[in-house]
């Protein structure tokens, strides 16, 4: 658990480098709610450098943790600023500058040398989608009947 709470600290200080030390050689980073499946230092790093530029402040403001014989399980809620688009999204410019919050559970994998075999991170993208201003709300039934409503079509 202890090296868990490392990388967790490493990432609140937006420590890429840091952050790698933590992992395996054939580490991997999934991020299922956004499709996204890494595989080895390189892919991961590059991950954690992008992400951190989008988010310099990004960080972990609530955790709880859980841990097994095979791994560490941890809830968090994050906190970072939006500064600009982000995977092809343009936030609303009134979001510009504001601080977003969404919850996760991850997954850290231990490998038999004691270091982690990488992270499964699963988060709420409506959560992330209404933070980011790109969605009216983080119920995702509401979206739905927003998206369900008929065009109306002024001439």
């Amino acid at each position: 658990m202890d090296l868990v709470k490392e990388h967790i600290a490493a990432e609140d200080r937006q420590d890429a480098e840091a952050v790698m030390t933590t992992f395996t050689d054939d580490c991997i980073y999934n991020l299922p709610t956004f499709g996204l499946a890494m595989r080895g230092k390189e892919e991961v790093y590059e991950f954690y450098k992008n992400m951190f530029q989008q988010f310099p402040d990004f960080g972990h403001v609530e955790e709880e943790f859980f841990e097994f014989e095979t791994g560490v399980m941890v809830r968090v809620r994050h906190v970072a600023t939006i500064i600009g688009g982000w995977n092809g999204i343009e936030p609303p410019p009134e979001k510009i500058g504001t601080k977003m919050y969404f919850s996760a559970l991850a997954h850290f994998p231990l490998a038999p040398d004691g270091l982690l075999l990488g992270e499964n991170v699963w988060m709420d993208g409506s959560e992330i989608l209404a933070g980011y201003g790109v969605v009216p709300s983080a119920d995702i039934f509401g979206v739905a009947q927003v998206l369900q409503r008929p065009a109306v079509h002024l001439q």
